[in-house]
């Protein structure tokens, strides 16, 4: 995807956020269910999961599971936060905890792990 429709997504991502009034969308895919995260991030995971906390006003985060993984990811997207730890799902927890969040969407919630959604 261009440069220029992945920012023309992400702008109407974060309009839409706002007129939801939610601050951060969880979007969670794989390298079988990548769709969501494709379209909102234009990541496509190769290995494991995926997690991306889209800010409406900050940066978003990108979380995988392996070190290779977070390379390519920062490699194709440099414009993100890419982080890898063998848990992503305590890695969004956590950056979920940390942010002020008042309303929390995700998607897709029959990706997204349970104890996240």
């Amino acid at each position: 995807m261009s440069a220029a429709l992945r920012d023309q997504r992400a702008a109407r991502l974060r309009d839409a956020m706002g007129q939801a009034g939610m601050d951060v969308l969880l979007v969670a895919g794989d390298a079988w269910r990548s769709d969501y995260i494709r379209y909102a991030i234009d990541v496509t995971p190769m290995e494991g999961l995926a997690i991306a906390a889209v800010s409406r006003t900050g940066p978003t985060r990108v979380f995988v599971e392996s070190p290779a993984e977070a390379r390519r990811v920062q490699a194709e997207q440099p414009q993100y936060e890419v982080s890898w730890s063998p848990s992503p799902i305590a890695q969004a927890e956590a950056a979920v905890a940390s942010v002020a969040a008042e309303r929390l969407g995700v998607s897709p919630v029959h990706v997204l792990p349970q104890r996240l959604a």
